[in-house]
């Protein structure tokens, strides 16, 4: 949170003692070390009076230390209001994934049915906070102030992720060639008085009253002048704090936090994506005031949406209704129909609706898969085209130069040169992402939907579909262990994203295979070890920059799989049965291994992380529990010669992941029960009967903690 000036916002016992704050949200270290976390909270507008108080400054100033956290609580906020009502003592929170619904192809559900009455603690990241708006923008002032006094940051900020190729959705030159015009603009205005800022809030704000309609024959300058420069606007606006958010929060961008400001401030990054989460808001929340909708608008509201993802964690309720907003603004403009190539609509336009349209197409399907909801974009009612393969820059020709590029198309829209630079194109990444997408929308309707008649006949369709959709996909593009000597990392690593989603897709078409009895188990298996093997091979790669990207994919991708490994190779070793895989039973106790020992680390940045670790712990034990287990002999004592691997075997009251861990025996086989509490909150009972029961237990497991910038 920063200041109007643009210095970070001290937290309030900081600021009341007169000591230096180090502004980590949402505690700072100094409160922590002094043991006022319960205390620490960042006011929006510390020195605001309440409405209607007549009590003199100094008279409040010397009353503040004793009641600093009921003014918290109890002050009329006049700057700014939560988006979220949630709120409890220690100040607001995001807890609403402790009642919200999980399906059954959530990233918790490989848990729900073995782990019983499983919940754990909520964010404690506080809602994004946005300013009440105005006929006449002039609440927009400071986020203006914002937006003039860091426009250079900014600009190197998004210059720099579009460089490395994270950003695929809306093209780089419809950003960044606006963007610099922008801050031309901007700094041709001088420095600006007080009443100066009020105004240019106003003409913005008229600008922002203007509809956006372009002719069929505009050209991408004329486009680009329709909302920058004099004719700038909040729709832009907001997507510039929304991007500069977000390239933050890009692994390259955390080497080198904190984040340095031009007054020689320093600020932590996940503060500074915070904030510009929060000016986004404010931009969205004016343009809705005005029921806009346009191509900036759709921008807007995607990008919000990745940048809230980051900041608040993909499990927050705020953001799940964030995207509705994408998808709403999508239908509103009409960007999931088909338009024929004679529409009244320019060509880099056209290919711009296109980017935008698959890219939240396949987001939706993260979503819909990993919170086990129904997608809210269903492929029944889109029949929009995909885009060409073809380079950011050439969306901007026109002519001869266009009709050059178009001729290196083959007639399936692929481009008859595999990279450009060494580098997979963006269009060619969405083209992959949603093939992928079109299969996981079928076995969500599987896995989600009602099971009919020919159930068994169309899980099996599916299952030949998945066979099918990765032969389709050209070979050039199919991600191997190879492609890392080939391609740049970005480009490898959108490719192994892509067969990471394959395989997920053939992973829950497994399970239920599997439930059914309509396939071998085996399958099931080789399935989750070959998602965990090509996670092996990105941690591998990739240095400490990308230490935040593992702990997302391993959330979004890996993280049932592991748990199916897990819980079978502990039931296969205490029922002393060969497990059915094709891989060795040392290769994938080594592969789990070395993937949870990722976690063990401290250090790992963003909210994927929180959300790994509790359960990489669980897997761990389970690992730790299965080397240590001594098979009893004939005569009913332990066998010796059992394998122990230089440890004691495990007793009752064994700890796991800080709870404790005993045996029962059934009839059938022996399967562990447990306790498992996380930062002093119970996780409830739990026991393991099937890998299927495990992969249920986490529909029950509530966590708030990612579409990350990789999910862009």
């Amino acid at each position: 949170m920063l200041r109007k000036n643009g210095r970070p916002t001290s937290c309030e016992p900081c600021r009341i003692s007169k000591v230096r704050c180090d502004h980590t949200t949402p505690i700072c270290g100094r409160c922590e070390a002094r043991g006022l976390s319960s205390n620490c909270y960042y006011h929006p507008a510390p020195l605001t009076r309440p409405r209607g108080s007549n009590t003199p400054r100094s008279t409040r100033n010397r009353k503040a230390s004793r009641r600093a956290d009921s003014d918290h609580q109890g002050s009329v906020r006049q700057e700014s209001t939560p988006i979220s009502p949630a709120t409890t003592d220690g100040g607001t929170v995001n807890s609403t994934i402790q009642n919200s619904y999980l399906g059954s192809t959530s990233f918790l559900s490989v848990f729900s049915e073995s782990f019983r009455g499983v919940s754990t603690p909520s964010s404690s990241m506080r809602p994004i906070e946005r300013k009440k708006g105005s006929e006449n923008g002039l609440s927009m002032v400071p986020r203006l102030s914002q937006l003039i006094s860091g426009i250079k940051l900014f600009e190197e900020l998004i210059n720099g992720f579009y460089e490395q190729g994270q950003l695929r959705a809306i093209p780089g030159p419809l950003v960044l060639i606006p963007l610099r015009l922008a801050r031309t603009y901007l700094a041709s205005l001088g420095r600006l008085s007080k009443l100066e800022r009020e105004e240019l809030c106003g003409k913005i704000t008229k600008n922002m009253t203007v509809p956006l309609q372009p002719p069929s024959n505009i050209t991408f300058e004329n486009f680009c002048s329709l909302y920058t420069g004099e004719n700038l606007r909040w729709e832009f606006i907001g997507v510039i704090f929304a991007l500069a958010g977000v390239a933050a929060l890009w692994p390259e961008a955390r080497c080198h936090s904190p984040l340095r400001l031009d007054d020689g401030n320093e600020l932590h990054l996940e503060t500074f994506a915070a904030e510009m989460a929060a000016a986004s808001e404010d931009c969205m929340t004016m343009c809705k005031q005005y029921e806009v909708i346009n191509d900036l608008m759709v921008w807007l509201c995607y990008a919000h949406w990745v940048l809230s993802s980051d900041v608040l964690g993909e499990t927050s309720h705020q953001v799940y209704r964030q995207f509705g907003d994408v998808v709403a603004n999508i239908y509103a403009m009409g960007l999931h129909r088909y338009r024929p190539p004679e529409s009244e609509v320019s060509f880099f336009l056209s290919e711009t609706r296109k980017r935008v349209f698959a890219t939240a197409y396949r987001s939706d399907k993260n979503v819909a898969t990993f919170l086990g909801r129904p997608p809210q974009l269903p492929y029944h009612y889109c029949d929009a085209t995909l885009p060409l393969d073809i380079d950011d820059v050439a969306l901007t020709y026109t002519g001869e130069p266009l009709k050059v590029e178009l001729e290196k198309l083959g007639p399936d829209g692929w481009h008859t040169e595999v990279t450009s630079n060494g580098k997979l194109r963006a269009g060619a990444i969405i083209r992959l992402q949603h093939r992928t997408s079109r299969l996981r929308e079928n076995v969500l309707r599987l896995s989600l939907g009602r099971k009919t008649e020919n159930f068994a006949n169309e899980v099996s369709a599916t299952y030949q579909e998945c066979k099918e959709t990765w032969a389709k996909i050209p070979a050039r593009f199919r991600y191997n262990s190879d492609s890392w000597k080939a391609l740049d990392p970005m480009s490898c690593t959108a490719g192994l994203m892509i067969y990471l989603e394959y395989l997920h897709a053939v992973f829950q078409v497994e399970r239920i295979r599997s439930r059914e009895g309509l396939g071998d188990k085996k399958d099931l298996l080789d399935c989750s070890m070959q998602a965990v093997s090509a996670v092996m091979d990105f941690s591998k790669q990739q240095t400490k920059a990308y230490r935040a990207s593992i702990a997302c994919i391993f959330l979004f991708y890996t993280f049932s799989a592991a748990g199916v490994l897990a819980i079978e190779l502990h039931a296969c070793t205490v029922s002393n049965i060969p497990m059915p895989s094709s891989y060795p039973r040392s290769e994938i106790i080594r592969s789990l291994t070395v993937l949870i020992s990722w976690f063990e680390s401290d250090d790992i940045p963003g909210a994927a992380y929180k959300e790994c670790v509790p359960i990489s712990k669980v897997i761990s034990k389970l690992l730790d529990d299965t080397l240590n287990h001594q098979h009893k002999s004939s005569s009913g004592k332990l066998d010796e010669n059992a394998e122990t691997n230089g440890r004691q075997p495990a007793q009752d009251g064994r700890d796991l992941a800080a709870g404790h861990i005993q045996y029962a025996t059934s009839s059938q086989m022996e399967y562990p029960t447990a306790t498992v509490a996380n930062n002093g909150h119970p996780l409830g009972e739990f026991t393991f009967d099937t890998s299927e029961n495990f992969l249920s237990w986490l529909d029950e497991l509530g966590m708030d903690a990612g579409v990350p910038d990789l999910l862009l």
